[in-house]
């Protein structure tokens, strides 16, 4: 239905990571080129979990002979409809089934999630299994639950996760930690061993990458080569304008940091760069660079690559986190899984803000912490219908007397 009513101005892809990277990877691979860049070198800029799905799409595409472009659409539509499916499968093992059918139905018509679906992002399959390493996860939950295959199974869906997209490199770390702290009815010893197993699948569904690109480079590469890009992009993305035409309004003080950080691009392609540079520009004026920081922190709720209709998205956003919020508070009243669940929401979605901001902040990095925070939402209202129907009943009742 969304893609029937979406208007054709906004039909157009802004991924470019898609049309120069994953899918002329995926065409090599279908055709016995393999992992290969067009100058034959391997292709290490990504992680390679997008590309070896297109491939497998493409292949099916030709096998039936449909179009490419149809391929793609069945395959946005099942890992969309996957995802929806997931969500509803989470809420159902922690809440009630209204919870689960309301979770379900926010995430379905979730503007932003929609939007998602027009083009071929890889967060659709990210999403698909991420979503599926949590449902995973809560297998832990139940006292009675056998740790030692769910350990390892949700350590190689998060494996598979990272392999798709390097920002969940460490959500296993983030769910073992949790599994320490949450099964305090088991022995420490048997809790570290679940967390040891739990990281051992996650590794083992990444080391047979690791080693092929070790083959081939003669050294080792923490999941793809692309993040000095991405690190760069994300210290001087406000500098030109995009998609709109228009750049950003930015204060003259962030303007100028960004454009110190564009002109020494050789200082800030590493993570440890950027902290070096960011900690030698606070000792001189540390409210610019605060300034900065919450300046990404915000623009990630809400910013687009295109940085179309922005101010909308911000004030929708603000309709769906304050019921979110909500939603936090009434699960933190409840013991035990309702409280467990929105302490993994928050802290996931720390997580994936927090990974957010080193790179360029946007919307559609944030889509795995709303999907889970969207549960939360979806106990606010469940709690609001009955709060209205306990006062409906209430009035029937005063009535009838």
């Amino acid at each position: 239905m969304f893609w029937a009513v979406l208007p054709r101005r906004w039909e157009q892809d802004q991924n470019y990571d898609y049309v120069t990277y994953y899918e002329p990877v995926a065409r090599r691979l279908l055709d016995g080129g393999g992992l290969r860049e067009a100058s034959g070198a391997p292709a290490t800029h990504y992680p390679p979990g997008y590309s070896i799905l297109l491939a497998g799409v493409f292949g099916a595409a030709r096998f039936t002979g449909a179009s490419d472009e149809a391929g793609l659409k069945c395959f946005i539509l099942i890992c969309s409809a996957l995802s929806v499916t997931l969500v509803y499968l989470i809420a159902a093992r922690i809440f009630d089934g209204a919870v689960a059918l309301l979770a379900g139905l926010l995430w379905a018509t979730y503007p932003f999630f929609l939007w998602l679906s027009k083009q071929p992002n890889s967060e659709t399959p990210f999403l698909v299994l991420f979503l599926a390493a949590i449902y995973s996860y809560v297998a832990f939950w139940p006292e009675s639950a056998r740790l030692e295959w769910p350990a390892v199974r949700t350590g190689v869906l998060a494996g598979l996760t990272t392999l798709v997209r390097p920002a969940a490199i460490l959500l296993g770390v983030v769910l073992a930690a949790l599994l320490v702290y949450w099964r305090s009815d088991l022995r420490m010893r048997r809790r570290l061993a679940a967390a040891v197993l739990l990281l051992v699948g996650n590794v083992a569904a990444v080391m047979p990458w690791e080693l092929w690109v070790w083959q081939e480079k003669g050294r080792w590469v923490l999941l793809s080569e692309g993040s000095p890009v991405g690190l760069i992009e994300g210290m001087n993305f406000a500098l030109q304008p995009h998609g709109s035409g228009v750049p950003l309004r930015i204060s003259p003080n962030i303007r100028k940091l960004m454009s110190e950080a564009d002109a020494h691009h050789e200082r800030i392609s590493t993570i440890g760069g950027v902290v070096r540079f960011l900690l030698e520009k606070a000792r001189h004026n540390p409210a610019t660079v605060l300034q900065f920081l919450l300046f990404k922190a915000r623009r990630a709720w809400y910013g687009t690559q295109a940085q179309w209709l922005e101010n909308w998205t911000a004030a929708v956003q603000m309709i769906y986190l304050s019921a979110i919020l909500a939603g936090a508070a009434l699960a933190f009243r409840r013991r035990g899984p309702p409280r467990h669940y929105a302490l993994l929401a928050i802290l996931c979605s720390g997580y994936i803000w927090a990974m957010s901001l080193v790179v360029v902040p946007l919307l559609r990095y944030m889509m795995p912490a709303m999907s889970l925070l969207l549960v939360l939402a979806a106990v606010f209202l469940a709690w609001l219908r009955e709060r209205v129907q306990g006062r409906f009943a209430l009035k029937d009742i005063r009535t009838s007397a």
